[in-house]
């Protein structure tokens, strides 16, 4: 009982978390988006340079020469990252419903 209730509630909690992140990475996808970024690293280089120096030393990113294939390395968020976040959040839910149903029991009814 306690476990369908979990994985009921855990489901409901993910794809709600889910949904959130799909949405926070929308404008990220969007052409005009990627478009405005280019701008800006093109309107400012030695700035911009010595940023990029500073993430490819600081992620392990091999110095690129093309801006598109820096910014597809630079994604936050990928599908294994995502499964792994979900799975973490799955169990991390069971183990919080359970440390909840053992120190917390429930008052029972009499039957």
């Amino acid at each position: 009982m306690i476990l369908a209730t979990w994985l009921l509630h855990s489901i409901r909690l993910a794809a709600a978390l889910g949904m959130a992140l799909l949405v926070m990475q929308a404008p990220a996808v969007t052409r005009e988006y990627q478009a405005a970024l280019l701008q800006l690293v093109r309107s400012s280089e030695h700035e911009i340079a010595e940023r990029k120096a500073s993430v490819q030393r600081f992620y392990g990113i091999a110095p690129e020469k093309d801006d598109d294939r820096f910014l597809v390395e630079l994604r936050d968020l990928s599908f294994a990252a995502a499964v792994y976040g979900l799975v973490g959040l799955f169990f991390g839910s069971l183990i919080g419903e359970l440390l909840s149903a053992a120190l917390l029991p429930r008052h029972r009814l009499a039957r």
